[in-house]
């Protein structure tokens, strides 16, 4: 399930808005301009749960849960969205709701994963209130079944994405404001995971939980994101190295 508000291009729990960077400062290679790099990015992805009920599962197995915006998705070098919660299917109990308590916790089928595959995500954050519904158990089998399906990942305490995108090499960092995740409150410690990242990497945009937050680096220059949301600011500003801009796709 897609939160509603323009399918997944905007999130209502946001790690990235419908992020076209463009790389214009990005390291130089040969004489001329590098080309820019697209990048798609989206809210919070569910493709369904069967916790507490299979009636919670998407009518034909999800199969076309993501046609719709699936063209969207792949017209990109790379896309990104939050999976909001654990793909396990091994987990039978979640710690976090008791008895007769409304409450929401997600588990998705891991068959459902070749369908975010399938639809063009290169990467997803593991970082949000949902990640550990059903434990690190739940999680560390969400991270199995995205490398089956090769997806990259970060959101756990210390990780870290990295993929080829562009010709470029691409760093996320996802954070959030909780422990659970890469701590987003601790700004020395996230500065510090970002930069040693940001060495290895020619471009490194860091993603947080916080509503519309997004900040970008390129390495040894200048990044400019933009978006479409009145609510988007930078974060931390210490970390900006240009204003924002308005995006034009």
């Amino acid at each position: 399930m897609l939160r509603r508000f323009a399918s997944v291009v905007a999130p209502t729990f946001l790690l990235v808005l419908a992020m076209a960077v463009a790389l214009a400062h990005a390291q130089q290679q040969g004489a001329g301009e590098p080309a820019a790099l697209r990048i798609r990015a989206a809210g919070d992805v569910m493709l369904g749960t069967d916790f507490p009920s299979q009636k919670h599962l998407p009518p034909d197995s999800a199969a076309n849960i993501l046609s719709a915006v699936a063209p969207l998705l792949q017209n990109a070098d790379l896309t990104f969205v939050n999976l909001e919660g654990p793909i396990a299917d091994r987990t039978t109990s979640t710690g976090k709701c008791d008895p007769g308590e409304n409450c929401y916790a997600f588990r998705t089928p891991p068959r459902y994963a070749r369908f975010l595959s399938g639809a063009g995500v290169d990467v997803v954050s593991l970082a949000n209130n949902h990640a550990v519904d059903f434990g690190r158990e739940g999680q560390r089998q969400t991270i199995r079944t995205l490398e089956e399906h090769g997806i990259a990942w970060s959101g756990p305490p210390g990780t870290t994405a990295t993929l080829e995108a562009g010709g470029r090499r691409v760093g996320l960092v996802a954070f959030h404001t909780a422990r659970s995740g890469n701590y987003l409150n601790d700004h020395d410690a996230a500065a510090a995971l970002v930069d040693s990242l940001a060495r290895t990497v020619d471009v490194t945009p860091a993603a947080s939980s916080t509503p519309g937050r997004i900040s970008c680096w390129a390495t040894g220059r200048t990044c400019r994101a933009g978006w479409r949301s009145t609510a988007a600011a930078w974060w931390p500003t210490r970390w900006a190295t240009s204003p924002p801009m308005d995006a034009s796709t």
